[in-house]
């Protein structure tokens, strides 16, 4: 995990004025503001996949930190859904995050196996 990538994730965050909780580690809880949920299903649909939400923090998901350019991926695909913009895709994300595997509890992540 590269902690420059981590603590660039994390300003540009705070120049936007979008609240998280920060960590040492390779993920951190960010607060979307709405039904974490939407946004999810939001980012997915531009083949960026977040994590889950907690029933006790229904507006926060859990974000990985990535490469630098999954990370530049995740910032434009958060930045359009954050603006309630429509316009999906980023190819430049890489391949092992376009699919996904499904668990029998329901929940769904990225297929990073490939």
């Amino acid at each position: 995990m590269n902690a420059s990538i981590r603590q660039k994730t994390f300003d540009w965050l705070a120049s936007r004025s979008y609240s998280y909780v920060p960590s040492e580690s390779n993920c951190f809880m960010l607060d979307t503001k709405r039904p974490a949920k939407e946004v999810i299903d939001a980012m997915a649909a531009r083949n960026v996949f977040i994590g889950r939400i907690w029933p006790v923090w229904p507006t926060y998901t859990r974000i990985t930190v990535g490469t630098q350019q999954e990370m530049e991926a995740f910032q434009a695909a958060f930045d359009a859904v954050m603006k309630g913009s429509t316009t999906t895709g980023y190819s430049a994300l890489s391949p092992l995050f376009r699919t996904r595997r499904s668990y029998p509890d329901g929940q769904s992540w990225p297929n990073v196996s490939s």
